[in-house]
């Protein structure tokens, strides 16, 4: 397994752990494009943190699952699909947007 492949690895397990705030920090790169759904894109490191961080702040519970990947190890990329559940703290599931 390539140097790409086992960070890629490494990030999928602490997404399913829910331990996403940690990997952001550890993983993405400081100029990230992150979108869910039609939402708009959401640009930077730092601001997509900022945002998750506000989001788990909200719900007792996340289950993410990998729905698809795909690598591009010679241009060092990662796309990916996630179906993320949360919980909130009346227990009540809340899809993500």
């Amino acid at each position: 397994m390539n140097g790409l492949q086992e960070k890629v690895k490494q990030l999928n397990s602490m997404i399913t752990e829910s331990k996403t705030l940690l990997a952001i920090e550890l993983f993405y790169a400081d100029d990230v494009v992150m979108q869910e759904n039609e939402e708009e894109p959401r640009r930077g490191k730092t601001n997509c943190l900022a945002a998750e961080k506000a989001k788990v702040s909200k719900v007792s519970e996340v289950h993410s699952k990998l729905l698809n990947q795909a690598i591009d190890a010679k241009a060092q990329v990662v796309f990916s699909e996630w179906k993320i559940t949360f919980t909130n703290h009346q227990k009540n599931n809340i899809p993500a947007h």
